[in-house]
């Protein structure tokens, strides 16, 4: 797969986990508001895996977007070109 195309697909991804995060969070208050605590607890260790995971993507964007400036930066491997 190409490089800008897999930085482009986890820069969607971290978007929807920012959604999805901002979701659950919600949950969390009208839990909290609604004095429904274990629909809060549950939605809060959800929340905190996918925020984990979100971070993932970050890191993973990072590190693409990184060797693909190596990649442009680095002098051709073939002296004869």
């Amino acid at each position: 797969m190409e490089l800008s195309k897999r930085i482009s697909q986890s820069r969607i991804r971290i978007r929807s986990g920012l959604r999805l995060i901002a979701f659950l969070f919600a949950i969390v208050v009208l839990g909290v508001l609604m004095d429904v605590i274990w629909m809060a607890k549950l939605s809060g260790i959800f929340s905190v895996f996918f925020i984990l995971v979100t971070l993932l993507e970050c890191w993973n964007v990072y590190r693409l977007s990184k060797g693909q400036n190596e990649n442009h930066n680095s002098p051709p491997d073939d002296p004869s070109v």
